[in-house]
């Protein structure tokens, strides 16, 4: 600080003028590094929701459209070969005949920034905001275990069940005698 301070003296005004455009300068600096920090982090988002929506379109396509697509082609080829056709139970997939593995059920995460900006524009443009709904930088998911709720969409729609397991990480719900694919629920009144 010493520095900035101006001694009495003949050019006491010229180092005054100088110190005031040094400090104006420091201060830009100051000022552009801040600034580009705060891009960086607003990149940095930007990239990570980007990252997400890529991992769930891709998570969509390999767990529910190709393996649609690979069922229905098989059931063409058992047609059209009749009694010639397949057993498709045997060999490495016995154990899964018919069935996705733990780790095609897995749905991608979204992070709690992107979830946020999504629930922010579903605002303006006058819809209901999705859950998981971010307060104060978390998710808050409104459904609790053992809780009464009713199917609202799918082929289930209409059924009440109970809460059995909240899988945190996707926020999705396990009901009991309720097939989990393709469905929301709301809480009923009980």
């Amino acid at each position: 600080m010493s520095q900035l301070v101006v001694r009495p003296g003949r050019n006491a005004a010229r180092q005054a003028k100088r110190l005031k455009e040094v400090r104006k300068v420091t201060n830009a600096i100051e000022w552009h590094k801040r600034e580009r920090t705060k891009r960086q982090k607003l990149y940095q988002e930007r990239w990570e929701s980007r990252q997400a929506y890529i991992q769930s379109r891709k998570w969509e396509k390999e767990n529910v459209h190709d393996v649609k697509v690979k069922a229905l082609s098989a059931v063409r080829e058992d047609w059209r070969l009749g009694n010639l056709r397949p057993n498709r139970a045997i060999g490495e997939e016995v154990g899964k005949y018919g069935a996705l593995t733990s780790e095609q059920v897995q749905k991608p995460e979204i992070p709690v920034h992107t979830q946020k900006s999504l629930n922010e524009a579903r605002v303006v443009a006058g819809l209901e905001p999705e859950y998981p709904l971010v307060v104060d930088d978390k998710k808050y998911f409104h459904i609790q275990k053992d809780d009464r709720v009713v199917v609202v969409n799918g082929r289930e729609k209409g059924k009440i069940g109970i809460v059995k397991d909240i899988l945190a990480r996707t926020h999705d719900v396990v009901v009991a005698g309720v097939n989990m694919v393709g469905w929301t629920c709301c809480l009923s009144q009980s």
